[in-house]
């Protein structure tokens, strides 16, 4: 078999967290020769014109016209994480097929959700708020998790897993996308429903749409205020999506509502802002996503695409291209 000539481009440390050393041996076992390892300030086009895989991730870079214009032979760009930031309009001008380590990331994303909608039915925030201040008192009103309502704003690969694993449970799960035709969501075993019913039932809210224009704001006043009594909203998704100051507003007008926040615009959250202090606010520092060996997950994912490109398997990971509008 011929060699493949292969680039790696993205900065030392996320090379390091999401490929590492062996990742570099065993590309170069399976193209026939070592790989080109240069960081994006690094890249000198001279050296590229017959690259035919790139491997990158966060950091990577942009891939410009001047960029492919001087790897003619590029056949295939692997993203060792979730939404490919490096694709810009020149790149999708080309029909070169690009893979994204999306469901390897989503994993740890349904884990962290789950996780904070179950504790959530449980009341979970206020329990520790009460006990904190001396109140041996278990929360009144518990949903638990049998029955409850549990609304999902999404349905793309994360909103799909989660509604997989909530459906193992005894949870009626409720979900908005617009994009995703109603059948499909119900055949998941899950009850299309419109933003306003899943914000009036649902005893927690999961947000886990895309941060696009159209999305941006989509959760305001109007939406937060109207919150079942006891109910719980969970952020895992990207802060652009609510109006913050509305969510400051109502956390202080209902205290009876929760509002686990993983992702903020911006982050950090300003020095003083409220939702450092208020009381039903909790914060965590985008920690979904993939973190330490959750990394390498992405990148085994991206060898095992490369490996079915070399083999002239079906790739199983090549990011759609109707979903192009939905880069942010």
């Amino acid at each position: 078999m011929a060699a493949c000539p292969t680039l790696f481009s993205m900065p030392d440390e996320i090379l390091e967290r999401v490929y590492g050393q062996a990742a570099l041996a065993k590309v170069a076992d399976l193209a026939g020769t070592p790989p080109v390892v240069l960081s994006p300030k690094q890249l000198d086009t001279s050296l590229l014109g017959n690259t035919r895989v790139i491997f990158s991730s966060w950091g990577g870079p942009t891939l410009t016209a001047e960029l492919l214009n001087s790897m003619p032979s590029l056949q295939l760009v692997l993203y060792g994480a979730g939404t490919p930031s490096l694709a810009g309009p020149d790149f999708w001008s080309h029909s070169i097929p690009l893979c994204t380590a999306t469901a390897a990331n989503a994993v740890p994303v349904v884990e962290y959700a789950s996780s904070v909608i179950l504790l959530s039915l449980k009341r979970f925030w206020e329990a520790t708020a009460s006990t904190r201040n001396g109140n041996w008192l278990k929360p009144t009103g518990m949903p638990g998790a049998y029955g409850s309502k549990v609304g999902l704003i999404g349905f793309g690969e994360i909103g799909r897993r989660l509604t997989a694993e909530l459906s193992r449970r005894e949870l009626d799960i409720l979900v908005h996308d617009p994009y995703v035709p109603s059948a499909e969501i119900e055949a998941a075993g899950a009850t299309a429903a419109s933003l306003d019913v899943i914000f009036a039932n649902c005893d927690v809210v999961s947000l886990h749409a895309p941060n696009v224009p159209a999305n941006r704001g989509l959760v305001g006043y109007s939406l937060l205020s109207t919150m079942k009594a006891g109910a719980t909203l969970v952020n895992s998704s990207r802060g652009a999506l609510l109006v913050e100051p509305d969510l400051a507003r109502v956390a202080r007008e209902r205290p009876d509502l929760w509002f686990v926040m993983d992702v903020v615009n911006p982050e950090p959250p300003v020095p003083g802002s409220e939702l450092y202090t208020l009381p039903n606010v909790v914060l965590t520092p985008h920690l979904a996503g993939s973190e330490g060996p959750e990394c390498r997950r992405m990148g085994q994912m991206m060898l095992d695409e490369f490996g079915r490109f070399l083999r002239g398997d079906a790739l199983q990971h090549e990011y759609p291209r109707h979903r192009i509008g939905q880069i942010a």
